[in-house]
């Protein structure tokens, strides 16, 4: 083993790290899930190796501490090797079109964008300044989910302002989980066995942060999430597709100061704010679902139950409506692509999704691997060699 390339995937609730050879091969995975909740937990595993989960019940207190514990279960003989990092990063903007080499520059012009992303950017920085003090002599390098939608048309990514907004300000749709959006094309090309430029997709990330992308002709068109991530879909706390209107009712008739808008569309609201629970398993748990390899010890009382079953329906019909209004672009959808923490695991949810829709020719349902860090690998392989 030499020159392995460490990749880092941190959301708001949880990070993943995972170690590859210089052939693309996966040596080592971790991920420390529910942060900042009671009852978090470390899964990792060696390539050959079976598993290994270390449960907290307190909880694991933030993001740091959750690299603290993963570097500590990494093999000494893999951490001995690791000569380059790569970490995702939420938002780019315009100004990050590509891989990009973490500089100080670098971090400074990315801070602008915190107030954007304000569930990932800051703490995909947090991250990358802590990975720094543990491995500073070697190079870090950013990818960035916003780069796959570079290909949308000025029709589909131009919100309906002044233009001024847009060419002095750069306020226009973005999108986002771009690397996932990226991964279920590769991984759809595959398992159909077409060329991507043939290809009419509707891929589906759905996590803590979801987001619904149209794929024509292999390439990006449409996507739910825009300026930032709270656009689009219901989420695990964020709101998702909001008239604005109430955002200026918010303020001017309830005296919300800003700062308290922000934190309620972002941290308040959603399957959240609907049911009081932002882990989607609890929400099916407690709405009847069995949710395998996960059972929370506590008992919901009817109102919970109640508020469960209709924030899960109000997410499920969200991403119903995304995939129905997509569909009509194309003559044919290949196929809906299903990836993200929850598309990859709860069949549940993407039977409940797929149920009462109407398609003229129904497309295949594919359920992609979640692969975000070998994505970001490949491209810094492809840099450095």
């Amino acid at each position: 083993m030499k020159n392995l390339i460490l990749i880092t995937n941190s959301g708001s609730s949880s990070v993943r790290i995972k170690i590859f050879d210089n052939k693309l091969n996966q040596l080592f995975s971790g991920r420390v899930e529910r942060i900042s909740l009671l009852n978090s937990f470390l899964n990792y595993q060696e390539k050959n190796s079976r598993q290994k989960t270390i449960n907290y019940t307190q909880g694991v207190k933030n993001h740091a501490m959750a690299l603290k514990l993963l570097i500590e279960v990494i093999p000494q003989k893999i951490y001995d090797e690791i000569k380059v990092i790569g970490h995702r990063v939420v938002h780019g903007g315009e100004d990050f079109q590509r891989l990009t080499k973490v500089t100080p520059g670098v971090l400074k012009k990315l801070e602008k964008y915190n107030k954007l992303a304000p569930l990932h950017n800051p703490i995909n920085l947090k991250v990358i300044k802590e990975l720094q003090k543990h491995f500073n002599e070697v190079d870090h390098f950013a990818m960035f989910d916003t780069v796959f939608f570079r290909t949308m048309p000025d029709y589909t990514f131009l919100y309906s302002l002044p233009l001024k907004f847009y060419d002095q300000y750069k306020i226009r749709k973005f999108g986002f989980h771009g690397l996932s959006h990226q991964n279920m094309l590769d991984y759809a090309s595959q398992k159909l066995k077409m060329g991507q430029n043939k290809l009419n997709l509707i891929t589906c990330h759905l996590g803590g942060g979801s987001s619904i992308s149209l794929i024509k002709n292999g390439q990006a068109f449409d996507t739910s999430m825009g300026f930032t991530p709270l656009e689009g879909v219901t989420m695990s706390t964020r709101s998702g597709d909001l008239d604005p209107a109430v955002i200026i009712y918010l303020i001017k008739d309830l005296k919300l100061k800003i700062d308290e808008v922000k934190d309620l569309l972002n941290f308040e609201s959603g399957v959240f704010g609907i049911s009081g629970l932002s882990d989607l398993r609890e929400v099916l748990q407690a709405a009847g679902h069995r949710v395998k390899g996960f059972k929370l010890k506590r008992k919901f009382n009817d109102k919970e139950r109640k508020l469960a079953k209709l924030a899960l329906k109000i997410f499920i019909y969200d991403i119903q409506r995304y995939i129905t209004s997509y569909a009509g672009f194309c003559k044919k959808i290949n196929a809906i692509v299903f990836s993200g923490a929850i598309g990859n695991n709860h069949e549940v949810v993407r039977s409940l999704i797929m149920n009462e829709m109407y398609f003229r020719d129904k497309p295949r349902v594919i359920i992609c691997p979640t692969k975000e860090e070998q994505v970001i690998a490949s491209n810094i392989l492809k840099l450095i060699k």
